[in-house]
């Protein structure tokens, strides 16, 4: 998953009701989460995460399944410039935290926070070329709802208020 992009989030509208899921989107009258909507969204995020992480060299395009728009062009931009390299991140995300910032229909602004376990391997042989760093990071990720599941849209480095 790329997480080197520039642009910031910032929260914006009333974000302690969007973390409830419960924020008037901005959509369609009426239009709000319910918890169960919210606790869908985060656990379709679990999912995406744990995918990313089992996704090979070969098999980029598998990305689609959970990543779509900038975060889908920007990731497989990012795997092209490193197989360039000769070398691979196999992306794993463990101690996720996740909560719901924003919610402003059709797009969904969520922070996470989890400990990256990735690490570099020659895409040929699958030798291990480096170790995890176990580094703490925290990014905010915007979802979209594809197909009746969230996707992530976009990988933002968090604003500076989180």
């Amino acid at each position: 998953m790329m997480l080197s992009a520039t642009v910031l989030f910032s929260a914006c509208g009333d974000s302690d009701n969007a973390k409830n899921g419960s924020a008037d989107g901005g959509g369609p009258p009426g239009h709000q989460l319910s918890q169960e909507q919210v606790d869908k969204m985060l656990g379709d995020l679990a999912y995406d995460l744990s995918f990313i992480g089992s996704v090979g060299p070969g098999d980029t395009a598998a990305l689609a399944t959970v990543l779509t728009g900038a975060a889908l062009s920007d990731t497989q931009n990012t795997i092209t410039s490193e197989l360039a390299q000769g070398k691979y991140k196999k992306r794993i995300y463990e101690d996720i935290n996740a909560r719901l910032e924003v919610y402003n229909y059709p797009s969904a602004e969520v922070f996470v926070e989890f400990t990256d376990k990735g690490y570099y391997i020659d895409p040929n042989t699958q030798a291990v070329l480096d170790q995890p760093t176990s580094e703490r990071k925290a990014y905010s990720l915007s979802l979209v709802q594809e197909n009746e599941r969230w996707k992530i849209n976009g990988i933002y480095l968090p604003s500076t208020s989180q």
